[in-house]
């Protein structure tokens, strides 16, 4: 399968993404820290406000097999139309 045909899956992980999200947060001036391990990438920020509480300054994003990057379908009315 060729990666240009729309019907080819896109196999977008940590190892790939990472280094786009690197260098878009350097284009921006931000000093966020990137880490791939696996099938996470970590994205670690420093804080626009001093931090309280349970609320990190840091992301993780899953690129296991529940993430899709597919959103959930729309649920359906009784009737089978979408809302």
């Amino acid at each position: 399968m060729d990666a240009s045909d729309p019907a080819t899956p896109c196999r977008m992980g940590p190892d790939t993404v990472g280094p786009l999200v690197q260098a878009e947060l350097y284009r921006a001036g931000s000093p966020a820290r990137i880490r791939a391990e696996n099938e996470y990438l970590y994205i670690g920020y420093e804080p626009l406000f001093k931090t309280r509480g349970i609320v990190r300054p840091k992301v993780q994003v899953d690129f296991g097999a529940r993430s899709t990057g597919e959103p959930p379908p729309l649920p359906a009315d009784i009737d089978g139309t979408r809302r």
